[in-house]
C-alpha cells in the first residue's frame, strides 16, 4: 500500500512541476504544440515516466531543504 502511495505522490508532483516548467519555458523558447489526440498513447507512455522520475526530484529536493532548514 505504500507503494501505491508513494507512485501517486511522485505523479501528482511531477505533473505538477512539468506544468511549472512548460509555462515557464513558453515564456523563452517556441514550444510547438502538437495535437496530443492524434497521439494520446504515446503521449501517456512517454510523459508519466518522465512525470514520475521529476516528482522523485523535487521530493527529494523538497527533504534537502526542509532538513537544511532545520538545522538553522
Amino acid at each position: 500500500m505504500q507503494f501505491a502511495v508513494a507512485l501517486i505522490e511522485y505523479l501528482i508532483s511531477g505533473i505538477v512541476a512539468s506544468v511549472w516548467i512548460t509555462a515557464i519555458a513558453r515564456n523563452y523558447i517556441q514550444i510547438p504544440l502538437a495535437d496530443i489526440k492524434e497521439y494520446k498513447e504515446i503521449f501517456v507512455i512517454v510523459y508519466f515516466p518522465i512525470a514520475y522520475i521529476l516528482g522523485i526530484y523535487v521530493d527529494t529536493t523538497s527533504s534537502f531543504f526542509n532538513k537544511k532548514s532545520e538545522r538553522n
